[in-house]
């Protein structure tokens, strides 16, 4: 025997509406959409429709984008204290959406009760937006700014890189008559000068690879180890 989900076909409505949703949260809101046998709340429901479909015709769409439930990135923020910087930016994109959401109801003018109390529950949260501004890039890497000491750590790595490269430079030239090639090539996370093998015994250092050939053993100078 069917039931009024069947004949109604309400799977199907619900597959329809959720084609629109923009949201993860509005997806699963649809998904867990059940019929009502109570008047009171029938007529609350189609009165926000009427309030929703009167403000678009007037004011057009609110301006929703694309949306993560962030409902999971916060508990585990509770129980790990650590999110990723996309993580991060799932947060600030809804924060944004928030705040483009309450700009553009602000604008209208006319009567919007039931709607009014949704605008209303949106927190303004600039202070967390600045905070997550401040530690993330647009790339979604973890900013200079986001602490004196990291700032400081990734000073002395850019000056400790480029000491290494002056060094990588002025010892490629002191060994060149022994080079098989002038470029200097990383092996293993280390610098090697490309040695010819006829040569090995110039330059001290830890051996690395040796190429195919046999013709160049790539070393890793005493100077840099």
């Amino acid at each position: 025997m069917l039931d009024a989900y069947s004949i109604l076909q309400f799977k199907e409505i619900q597959n329809s509406i959720i084609e629109f949703s923009k949201t993860e949260g509005g997806k699963s809101l649809v998904l867990n959409m059940k019929m009502s046998n109570n008047r009171e709340d029938v007529i609350k429901s189609l009165d926000e429709l009427k309030e929703m479909m009167d403000l678009i015709s007037r004011y057009s769409y609110l301006p929703l984008t694309s949306s993560v439930h962030i409902l999971s990135l916060i508990e585990i923020a509770k129980k790990t204290a650590l999110l990723t910087p996309t993580d991060l930016n799932h947060v600030l994109n809804d924060i944004e959406i928030s705040e483009k959401i309450i700009a553009h109801f602000a604008k209208a003018v006319g009567d919007f009760p039931l709607l009014t109390g949704y605008i209303s529950s949106l927190k303004e949260l600039s202070s967390l937006k600045k905070a997550i501004k401040k530690v993330i890039t647009p790339s979604l890497t973890v900013s200079d700014n986001a602490s004196i000491a990291l700032k400081e750590i990734r000073q002395k790595i850019r000056s400790l890189e480029a000491s290494l490269n002056s060094k990588v430079s002025s010892i490629a030239y002191t060994y060149s008559s022994y080079l098989s090639d002038k470029n200097v090539t990383i092996r293993e996370g280390h610098f090697v000068l490309p040695v010819k093998t006829g040569f090995k015994n110039k330059v001290l250092g830890i051996i690395y690879d040796i190429s195919d050939s046999g013709a160049t053993t790539f070393i890793e100078p005493l100077e840099l180890v």
